[in-house]
């Protein structure tokens, strides 16, 4: 026999006795919404849902995997629970019901604001509702809240709390429990024994390599699930670098690199070892100063004598000495270049340019051929296809080639119409640069790009012509009389002529 609860000003009392089935009348809900769950229902679905009365009084708005089928009054606006076949489940006396937090026998529902609950498809409460949030996880089997005071515990099925006591956060890691309070984590199994106290600053999980990373004091371990050392040796710190994975070890008050399988892959000798290195060169740090080591010869390729190494690229290295020196180091060509004048910022285009700095202002130094290419006198930067753009500010900029030629001086906009083809513009007028090179002087003042067929007409001067931008080649010359380009046909037409575009070339077409 079903129990009738009438909802009013006492909630309190009928939180407390929530676990009955739900055949209420409704005398007063809160009227706070935290989310909708109307939404418009697939139509032909529908159709294969018996309506649960003829006068339309409910109707539905969605279905928790196609079992169980959410429905909502006509006149309170609140939601409820229907069968296929239209039985009433559950009486409409929720402000919402989630459709993508439940399963059909899990039901997430909310009774207004820090009223959320989980029920079963007859109304059973399983989790009271005095929760702000319920998410689910494992396939809808488990569930975390979290309560008004922002507090978070775990349920599992059957609506039992899987830890004692709530805490600030709670997610699951690896099919277990991690917990945060007061800035440390801890780690519970699925029956809230616990695996690590809680007094870890980090608990990471590696799925790939099925290892737990703790990090305690500012120092890190590696251990297995089981909570054995997952290296035989015992290390200090532990710090996985790289997506292979490579280890960064400290032993003795020496750091080394070792891999998955505790191979030396750099001696567990330095002072320090640098994250961003390449291959196998790395920067290492030996009785204060920094070198760059080379593990397949067992050597230095630049000895360490230096109070700041930093790798650029594969072959550049920035080099600060114990002077105050700085310079870039071609680990290739052995070649140096002196920046001791300027900052830089650790940016490199294609193993080829620097950026330079000076009292906030920019410019670009070509490694190759040791000079600045691009003074230093710019806001930003930016480096195309086959040229550089310099802004000085946000409405102007200059345009250099990669050789440091310059094409176009305090133009306004840069556009790019395709692959290696940009519309430049200055003053109302526009211009064309076509791989690195100016294609066309800023002087025109209509440019049309049609892309299908890598054309561009031109307009300057009230005369008209048709740039083919595959040679930069002109196919039409100046004209007072218009061109028509239709892109789907290829057919281009002027004055009394017309022509078939193919194979980059203008083909007449007689009239008959």
């Amino acid at each position: 026999m079903k129990l009738k609860i009438i909802i009013s000003t006492l909630f309190v009392n009928f939180v407390l006795s929530y676990t009955n089935c739900f055949s209420q009348e409704i005398e007063e809900v809160e009227e706070t919404v935290i989310e909708s769950t109307e939404s418009s229902y697939n139509k032909s679905q529908q159709k294969k849902v018996s309506s649960i009365y003829q006068n339309k009084q409910h109707y539905l708005t969605g279905d928790i995997d196609k079992k169980v089928f959410i429905i909502k009054n006509s006149d309170t606006g609140l939601f409820g629970l229907q069968d296929i076949n239209g039985n009433l489940l559950v009486k409409p006396i929720f402000e919402s019901i989630s459709k993508y937090n439940s399963s059909s026998s899990r039901i997430v529902v909310s009774l207004g604001y820090g009223k959320k609950g989980v029920i079963t498809a007859k109304g059973t409460y399983i989790i009271p509702p005095t929760y702000r949030s319920i998410y689910t996880y494992n396939e809808k089997t488990i569930f975390v809240t979290t309560n008004t005071e922002r507090k978070n515990n775990i349920f599992n099925y059957f609506g039992t709390a899987i830890l004692k006591k709530s805490y600030d956060r709670i997610s699951i890691l690896n099919n277990a429990i991690l917990a945060k309070e007061n800035g440390l984590y801890g780690l519970f199994d699925a029956n809230g024994k616990e695996l690590f106290p809680l007094e870890y600053e980090a608990i990471e999980y590696n799925r790939s390599y099925n290892f737990y990373l703790l990090k305690q004091n500012s120092v890190t371990k590696i251990v297995k699930p089981d909570r054995s050392n997952f290296f035989s040796n015992e290390y200090t710190d532990v710090k996985k670098i790289g997506y292979n994975p490579l280890f960064l070890v400290t032993k003795n008050n020496k750091k080394g690199i070792i891999s998955l399988d505790e191979k030396i892959i750099v001696p567990i000798k330095f002072e320090d070892i640098k994250e961003r290195n390449k291959n196998q060169l790395y920067i290492v740090k030996q009785n204060g100063f920094w070198g760059v080591y080379d593990i397949y010869f067992n050597q230095f390729l630049i000895q360490p004598v230096y109070t700041s190494i930093d790798r650029l690229s594969d072959n550049y290295y920035a080099i600060v000495s114990k002077k105050g020196e700085k310079f870039i180091k071609n680990l290739m060509t052995k070649k140096t270049i002196d920046i001791s004048n300027y900052g830089f910022s650790n940016y490199i285009k294609s193993n080829r340019f620097l950026t330079l700095k000076s009292n906030n202002k920019k410019g670009l130094l070509d490694l190759e051929n040791d000079k600045i290419i691009v003074p230093i006198q710019y806001e930003y930067l930016y480096i195309y296809d086959g040229f550089i753009s310099a802004k000085i500010n946000s409405n102007l900029y200059t345009t250099y080639t990669k050789n440091g030629a310059t094409l176009l001086e305090n133009g306004n906009s840069i556009e790019k119409i395709y692959t290696n083809v940009y519309k430049i513009t200055k003053n109302g007028k526009a211009g064309l640069i076509i791989g690195d090179k100016k294609a066309l002087d800023v002087t025109y003042d209509i440019i049309i790009p049609f892309r299908k067929l890598n054309l561009v007409l031109l307009k300057k001067n009230e005369k008209y012509s048709l740039l083919n931008t595959k040679d930069s080649k002109i196919l039409i010359k100046p004209s007072k009389y218009k061109i028509t380009v239709n892109e789907d046909s290829s057919i281009i037409s002027q004055k009394n002529k017309t022509y078939f575009f193919s194979l980059n070339k203008l083909i007449p077409i007689r009239k008959k």
